[in-house]
């Protein structure tokens, strides 16, 4: 190392020194987040569709499968409820939708009143925080009470 020149011995390593080497990127996903099912289901609901419709399209994994995907990755949990809460907001819109859309007869109206009904029964059971309507519970104003006790003034 006496005859190479001074920036040759700085770049140079010694045997002692090693090096870790790091696969440039994001590091790869494992587990259930692997399965590219898992991604497929929560775009699925993300879209307002609902498990039971993509479980029963074949080669996609039951209910109960995706269900324990859920208790096993806490990742997938999070983004199942990420991708539930926008498969709602794309109910809502598709409530807008049809009642934006002019009936034409009678029969159509009812229809379309009853997919919307139901849609928002759907959103209010599923997250009644979000998606029931507000009942104001506080009192305002005053109280008059008269006790009537039986017993003769003096």
């Amino acid at each position: 190392m006496k005859d190479a020149p001074k920036s040759l011995a700085l770049t140079k390593k010694s045997p002692s020194t090693s090096v870790i080497k790091r696969p440039v990127g994001r590091p790869q996903r494992t587990g259930i987040m692997n399965n590219p099912k898992a991604l497929e289901v929560l775009q699925w609901l993300a879209n307002g569709g609902t498990l039971l419709e993509f479980a029963k399209i074949t080669g996609n994994p039951c209910v109960a499968t995706v269900h324990q995907w859920k208790d096993e990755d806490e990742d997938f949990s999070r983004l199942y409820k990420v991708a539930r809460d926008k498969g709602q907001e794309a109910m809502l819109e598709e409530c807008k939708t049809l009642c934006d859309t002019e009936p034409t007869d009678a029969v159509q109206a009812a229809w379309r009143r009853l997919q919307v009904d139901t849609r928002m029964k759907c959103l209010r059971m599923w997250n009644p925080a979000r998606w029931a309507e507000r009942v104001d519970m506080n009192h305002s104003g005053g109280i008059s009470l008269m006790v009537a006790t039986g017993v003769p003034e003096r």
